[in-house]
């Protein structure tokens, strides 16, 4: 299926990941079609990018060129919206309760 008359559709999760590939191997893909998630580039996205980079090298000052992408925002998001979530409801302690299995 990689001859002439076909094409791949790929997801958005495999094309955000096409940010670590080369762009020589992509120009290889010709016929290859894929959805890739837009992030509007702002002033507070990329003071976020400096942040995030700057505390990403101080926990690991080993790992060199790493990038936020897509995941790593909607990571961000999520942890943000949860923690607002709590903030709304007012949760001081949190505690599991054990159940019986009868």
């Amino acid at each position: 299926m990689m001859d002439e008359g076909y094409a791949w559709i790929m997801t958005d999760g495999m094309t955000n990941s096409f940010t670590y590939i080369s762009s020589s191997d992509i120009e290889n893909m010709e016929g290859v079609l894929g959805i890739k998630t837009f992030v509007p580039n702002t002033k507070e996205l990329e003071s976020f990018r400096v942040r995030w980079k700057s505390k990403f090298q101080q926990d690991n000052p080993t790992v060199h060129d790493v990038k936020l992408d897509v995941f790593g925002f909607w990571a961000y998001d999520a942890a943000w919206a949860l923690a607002m979530a709590v903030e709304i409801v007012g949760a001081k302690t949190f505690s599991f309760q054990q159940t019986e299995n009868t």
